[in-house]
Order: structure tokens, then C-alpha cells, then sequence
């Protein structure tokens, strides 16, 4: 406590609750400043005039404080009331995406106890938040991508990452091309991992406890893959082109990023599912297919129609070259050909 320039230190023993000191006999209209002192607030001690400070003081790097200041003493006994919140330290991490050009990673957009939004690029960790000690829940919500190659700013538009349009989901582990794998944590990791209070993958959630910070910060990592899709070609034909095309086995080719392939089938037939890929390469940028019916020259038949079901965007169909494109969307893309003959 600070008064006409000098420092008259006192101690109160924190308790479970509220502790108090009546000091001093002063005229009223006395100004009398109130700090809660710290061992970072020694060596400024030490050049002022004043008492010497008797004991050690406690370590206030987490410790925040609230209360503190001047008041002018009325008539009676004037009270001050300082609060003391134990702080700890959490930090949150995302995984670099596989696949993915270091340009190209995205920002994910992270909500802290409901209230707090943090914001983490893929690959990085955010600054250490200071939180109080106490169960804290984290949830990942929605990305951002870069607004280029050279200019690493997010972009404005916002994508959650539990809709549709979302080029990316929660890596849990599993399988690729035959090749099991393993995620820590299941996709969502926690370090020490005796902190996990709870967790949802399905929500991506996790609530952890934070203890007092010299104990060390807990460390929460989310981990993210691009989504993946394939394609399925289905072959139809009119009930009036039976006679000339039923039973007639007609032939496709397939091109879904780096793969290829030709398929036969005959009315009514759909392919195994093919081509599958992630739904965007390593640079963001949609992966593209293309589907072609193969019609060989001076054909009796011709196709009718061609309709691409759950395809991301930019469908082009051509009757003339019997050809599809469109960009990869996520899980079965299925592109059904229907042909007619020119004479039934």
C-alpha cells in the first residue's frame, strides 16, 4: 500500500473466504493507493523509499489480478477488495494437410468456450491463450483458403467444415487404397493426454482441463484430410429401344485425376465404383473428371441424355461427343448415359 510516497506493506493469507486487514488511522480526503505486490515488482521495490519488503513474494506470472487502485478514505471504514484468478495456458494446433502445397493450406477457424474464436493455418499453432484454471471445450467450425499463392491472407468467404461444400473433414484414420492407418487421438489429440475431459469427432469437440500454468500448458491438435470422391457410370435405354439395344454392351472411358480406365456395360448396369481421388489437388484446385461413351461410327443409336448426380460444380455434358465433365465432389459421383436407337 502506497501512501504520501512510501510503501507500507502488509500480507493477508488467501482463504476459502474473503480474508481481511483493518490498517491505519487517516484524515479523511486521504488518497491511499492499493497494489497486490509480486516478485516481478521487486527490483522497482528496490529503488523507491521505502520499508524493506520482509519474505518472498509470490509469483504472479499466472496469477491475474483485479481490484487494485486508489481510493480517497470517507468516513468510516473505507474496504478494497482484490481478486486473484490462477491462469493456465492453452494452445491449439492443426496438422499440415497431406497433399497439400504449403501455399495452399488453409486457415481453420476454431471457437474457444463459445465465446473466444482463435484461428490456426494449417501446419501452424496458435499463440499460447491464457485461460483460467478450469475444464475449457474446443470446437473446429469452419476454413478459410489463402487468397492466393502470393498473397497468404485468408480469403473473406467462410466455409463450415460440416457442410457440403467443405473440401475437407476430420482425419480419424483408415484406410487408403488398401493401406490401413492411424490418426493420434482419432483425429482430435491432446497433450498430456490425461487431460481430456471429453471428446466428439462427430462434432469435432473436445473439452479438456487446464491446470495452473507452472504445471505446463495443455496442447490440443486437430487433424484434417482432404475429402475424397469417385465416380460411377450407370447405362440406360428406353423401353422402346429394347428390341435393337437390349442386351448390346456399350463402352465408356474414364479420367479422374491421375487415373484411367474403360468400362463395358450393358442396359441397366452401373460400373464398380471408380477413380477414386481427393476432390482437390495439391494447389486447391478441384479435381476434374470426364466420362465418354464410346459410339462407333455409322452407330444405328445415338445417346439421349446424359445426367451427372452429386458432382461438385461446373457440369458439362455434350450429346454430340457423348461426353461429361464436372469437378470431384465428395463420396459417389454417378453419371448415367441413356441411348436411342434410331430405329426401334
Amino acid at each position: 500500500m502506497w501512501l504520501d510516497g512510501n510503501r507500507y506493506p502488509f500480507s493477508i493469507t488467501a482463504g476459502s473466504n474473503t480474508q481481511c486487514k483493518i490498517w491505519g488511522d487517516l484524515p479523511i480526503g486521504t488518497d491511499v493507493a492499493v497494489d497486490e505486490l509480486f516478485d516481478g515488482d521487486y527490483p522497482a521495490l528496490q529503488s523507491v523509499n521505502s520499508p524493506v519488503l520482509i519474505g518472498d513474494l509470490p509469483s504472479g506470472q499466472y496469477i491475474d489480478t483485479t481490484g487494485e487502485g486508489t481510493l480517497t478514505v470517507k468516513p468510516g471504514i473505507n474496504t478494497i477488495t482484490i481478486t486473484n484468478q490462477a491462469m493456465g495456458q492453452l494452445e491449439i494446433c492443426k496438422a499440415k494437410i497431406d497433399k497439400l502445397n504449403t501455399n495452399a493450406q488453409p486457415y481453420i477457424n476454431f471457437l474457444v468456450d463459445g465465446s473466444k474464436k482463435v484461428q490456426v493455418r494449417a501446419g501452424k499453432c496458435s499463440m499460447p491463450l491464457r485461460v483460467t484454471v478450469a475444464n475449457h471445450t474446443v470446437v473446429e467450425q469452419s476454413y478459410q483458403n489463402p487468397k492466393s499463392s502470393t498473397d497468404q491472407a485468408p480469403s473473406s468467404y467462410v466455409t463450415q467444415l460440416s457442410s457440403s461444400a467443405s473440401n475437407y473433414e476430420l482425419d480419424t484414420g483408415g484406410s487408403f487404397f488398401g493401406i490401413s492407418y492411424t490418426t493420434p487421438g482419432g483425429g482430435i489429440d491432446v497433450t498430456p493426454a490425461d487431460r481430456v475431459i471429453s471428446k466428439n469427432l462427430n462434432t469435432r469437440t473436445v473439452t479438456v482441463s487446464v491446470p495452473y500454468g507452472a504445471k505446463g500448458e495443455t496442447l490440443v491438435t486437430y487433424y484434417n484430410r482432404i475429402r475424397k470422391g469417385q465416380i460411377k457410370i450407370c447405362k440406360t435405354i428406353p423401353y422402346s429401344s429394347q428390341d435393337s439395344l437390349g442386351g448390346k454392351t456399350f463402352d465408356f472411358t474414364w479420367q479422374v485425376d491421375h487415373q484411367a480406365g474403360r468400362v463395358s456395360l450393358m442396359a441397366g448396369e452401373c460400373s464398380f465404383v471408380l477413380g477414386q481421388s481427393n476432390i482437390i489437388d495439391q494447389n486447391g484446385n478441384p479435381t476434374q473428371v470426364r466420362v465418354q461413351e464410346i459410339i462407333p461410327a455409322n452407330s444405328f443409336y445415338a445417346v439421349d441424355s446424359i445426367v451427372v448426380q452429386f458432382a461438385r460444380d461446373h457440369v458439362v455434358t455434350d450429346l454430340n461427343t457423348a461426353t461429361a465433365t464436372w469437378d470431384l465432389g465428395p463420396d459417389t459421383n454417378v453419371v448415367t448415359y441413356d441411348n436411342k436407337s434410331f430405329d426401334p
